[in-house]
C-alpha cells in the first residue's frame, strides 16, 4: 500500500493504470498471486479511503481527501 500511495503522489495527476503495479508483482509471482495481492491492496486502500480503483478506466487514483500530503 505504501508503494501505491507513493507512486500515486509522484504521478502528475494522482492516477496510474493497474499495470504499473501489477507488472513488478508478476515478475516475482505467478499471475494469479500477483492479481490476488493487487486486489487485496486495492480493497484495503478503498476501505481506508486512501485510493480508489476504477475498473472501467483500469486506473488507481488517490482519494480526494488523501491527496493532501500527510
Amino acid at each position: 500500500m505504501r508503494t501505491i500511495i507513493r507512486a500515486l503522489r509522484s504521478s502528475s495527476d494522482g492516477r496510474l493504470r493497474s499495470g504499473f503495479f501489477l507488472d513488478p508483482l508478476r515478475r516475482g509471482l505467478p499471475d494469479a498471486e500477483a492479481e490476488r495481492q493487487f486486489s487485496t491492496a486495492i480493497d484495503w486502500g478503498r476501505y481506508g479511503e486512501i485510493y480508489d480503483y476504477d475498473t472501467d478506466s483500469d486506473q488507481v487514483s488517490l482519494d480526494d481527501e488523501f491527496t493532501v500530503a500527510r
